[in-house]
């Protein structure tokens, strides 16, 4: 496609020759040359001050919200547009309505990217599939995600993430998904959301652009659910639960250490399914993404497989090998109240001395302090023998829990404390905000061979 065509559809001024449209780029230091670079501005920075060294590294165009003005600019193809970060959404919808192609859109409080993980694997039994990277769900990743798109590509999972109301419904103007879910609503992003019911109302928008024949996958479970099937209006709804009765359930579930087994019921039809990944919360992500199979007329033992198949994901509960014979749960990667919980569930049912390394859970708004104690209080009563915090919201859980919790400024100092007591019948949850950096202490807790 040329760049002619793409300065039509963002309405762009266009300087310089025409092109096939190159790979796109939003940061001068990776550019290896011939890409497109789109000057983006944040908080922090301004994409428009690295346009020289980005053409220096070898870009061969540029979208930028101001005209071309050296030499330089001048010599290469530029695009103007008014704002550069709604010209990449564009280009992200622009792109993504090439190609028609199942589309599964997720969000929620809780599990998002274990979903989305989940659901591509079992989207790859059918065929090739496009999935979210990493924290890729964002106003500036999604586009990114959907820009790989090509002909080859049967379906893509798109993960979408929010701070606030009205991005759900943003991001899905871009991604325009035909099968829509959501994992849970719990408190997260709170300070952005104002309160739990705001959080529902603004994970409801993944229903509210749904097209007529699109299909929204629907927890039974959730208190909201009366609430988002308003907004499903007449479209189809494959619902999903545990407690209510549903078109997707589980029955006959064993929450074994590091792993989950049970029956997986789709209607009727139903087969037994082994998940290594452990907790409650594992059933119920699973059972999300077998309604979204079903949406997508993917086949009972597709769905198994895919489930079977799925490793999981870095930083979310990932058993690792620690020193001296232990166990490390790594959960690192972020955290919520209720993400903690369904963790500290996990740790619970492990045998052996339970350790938990907490860090801060971020965002959480006025009610920080009692989510933090609720935590502590929580740890205590189901068993876990010691509590290692770090950071200043956490010493209310370490106030909470009582004796055998201690709250450390430096993670170093935690990580001596912590080796000293690693023996192969210690196992050890460690989770927080990502502002919390928790990765730290997992890897200098877990084993590295030479």
């Amino acid at each position: 496609m040329k760049l002619s065509v793409i300065a039509k559809a963002l309405s762009a001024k266009h300087y310089g020759p025409d092109m096939d449209m190159p790979n796109i780029a939003i940061d001068s230091r990776k550019i290896t040359g011939g890409e497109l670079f789109i000057a983006l501005h944040g908080e922090n920075f301004d994409g428009h001050d690295f346009i020289e060294s980005a053409l220096k590294q070898g870009a061969k165009a540029v979208i930028a919200a101001k005209e071309p003005q050296t030499a330089l600019e001048k010599s290469v193809t530029f695009l103007v547009v008014k704002d550069t970060t709604q010209a990449l959404g564009a280009l992200g919808a622009f792109w993504r309505d090439r190609f028609a192609l199942a589309t599964v859109g997720i969000t929620g409080s809780c599990g998002k990217t274990t979903v989305k993980g989940m659901m591509e694997s079992i989207c790859q039994q059918q065929g090739k599939t496009l999935a979210t990277k990493g924290n890729f769900n964002n106003h500036i990743g999604l586009p990114l995600t959907l820009l790989r798109l090509d002909e080859t590509y049967q379906y893509a999972v798109i993960e979408m993430g929010a701070s606030g109301a009205g991005e759900i419904q943003y991001l899905g103007k871009i991604a325009k998904p035909n099968v829509t879910l959501i994992t849970n609503v719990m408190p997260a992003h709170l300070l952005g959301f104002g309160s739990l019911e705001g959080v529902a109302k603004a994970k409801g928008e993944i229903y509210e652009i749904l097209p007529e024949e699109g299909v929204a996958v629907l927890n039974v479970d959730e208190k909201f659910s009366d609430q988002w099937r308003k907004l499903i209006r007449d479209r189809k709804v494959i619902t999903f639960g545990l407690k209510n009765p549903a078109d997707v359930f589980a029955k006959n579930i064993e929450l074994l250490p590091f792993e989950v087994r049970f029956d997986l019921y789709l209607g009727n039809a139903h087969q037994t399914v082994t998940i290594g990944i452990p907790g409650q919360h594992t059933v119920m992500n699973a059972l999300a993404c077998a309604a979204a199979g079903l949406a997508l007329g993917i086949s009972l033992s597709n769905i198994v497989k895919g489930l079977e198949t799925f490793q999981g994901v870095p930083g979310r509960l990932r058993r690792l090998k620690g020193m001296n014979g232990a166990w490390i749960i790594d959960d690192s990667y972020n955290a919520n109240p209720g993400s903690m919980h369904a963790a500290l569930d996990v740790l619970a049912g492990c045998q052996g001395k339970k350790l938990f390394v907490m860090g801060d859970m971020a965002e959480l708004g006025d009610d920080a302090q009692r989510y933090h104690e609720q935590i502590g209080e929580s740890a205590k009563q189901k068993g876990i023998e010691s509590l290692f915090a770090v950071g200043k919201l956490s010493q209310h859980a370490v106030k909470a829990f009582g004796k055998g919790a201690k709250s450390y400024s430096d993670k170093n100092v935690l990580v001596d404390e912590l080796k000293r007591q690693l023996t192969d019948q210690t196992i050890v949850l460690v989770k927080g905000s990502r502002s919390s950096g928790m990765e730290v202490v997992t890897h200098a807790l877990a084993y590295h061979e030479d």
